[in-house]
């Protein structure tokens, strides 16, 4: 009987070593994601064009959250970007149901990255980077994040990019939105107007992780514009690790 009470008290021993053990790795863990954690969105807009643009007018998608705080926005009305083209006026503006960005310039010179063109310069670019406290919702970044809105006619579609390292499985999303452009161009002018958000989660408890998400906007015009017209985006979500360690 004794050695049985002594079989059950090792037996009890080292079930509480293993508990212990187990809770103590799991606070190490969340500790250690905690302390390493860095959470950013970065919001950007590039024109390319193959000629001179007169009077730009843009209106165009903002990160949207239903219910929630907008960190983009907010940022974005706060003047928080690290390049802007120059002459750009950007302004947030308003309707019902969303907020827009709007850009105006009164001239755009041509780039070298829209078309056979020739000519020495870059795309025309508006970074704004966010950095937040909390992880970046990145598996459904349009139930529970901030993603580009409008957007409708939703589908989901085959993933062909490249995204690095990482164990999960992408998940990608055709889509359609509106942007508003008005601008003069010679008829033969090559117009390509795109919006990004990306959310990006990075830290490291044994080995540096990420995870991720890449929301695109994209819209093609052909010489001069003056109105609203179709874009056509992209949510890639789900990228990076799903695990934390």
């Amino acid at each position: 009987m004794d050695r049985v009470l002594r079989i059950l008290l090792v037996m009890l021993i080292l079930i509480c070593g293993v508990a212990i053990s187990f809770f103590a790795f799991e606070a190490y863990v969340d500790s250690r994601y905690a302390e390493t954690l860095g959470a950013t969105y970065q919001y950007r807009v590039t024109v390319g064009t193959d000629g001179p643009l007169t009077d730009l007018h843009l209106f165009l998608p903002l990160p949207g959250r239903a219910g929630g705080s907008l960190e983009v926005v907010r940022a974005v009305g706060a003047r928080g970007w690290t390049e802007i083209p120059e002459g750009w006026n950007v302004t947030l503006t308003g309707t019902e149901k969303y907020t827009l960005l709007e850009v105006s310039a009164p001239s755009v010179p041509p780039t070298d990255e829209c078309g056979a063109c020739g000519r020495d310069g870059a795309l025309h670019t508006l970074t704004v980077p966010v950095k937040i406290r909390s992880p970046v919702e990145t598996g459904d970044p349009v139930t529970d994040g901030e993603v580009l809105e409008p957007r409708r006619s939703g589908t989901e579609k085959a993933c062909t990019d490249t995204y690095g390292p990482g164990d999960s499985i992408p998940r990608c999303t055709a889509y359609e939105t509106r942007f508003f452009a008005d601008y003069t161009a010679y008829p033969a002018t090559m117009v390509v107007i795109s919006v990004e958000l990306t959310g990006t989660n990075r830290w490291n408890i044994f080995s540096d992780r990420w995870s991720g998400f890449r929301d695109t906007a994209s819209l093609t015009v052909l010489g001069e514009s003056h109105g609203w017209q179709t874009a056509r985006g992209e949510l890639e979500s789900g990228l990076g690790y799903s695990s934390l360690w």
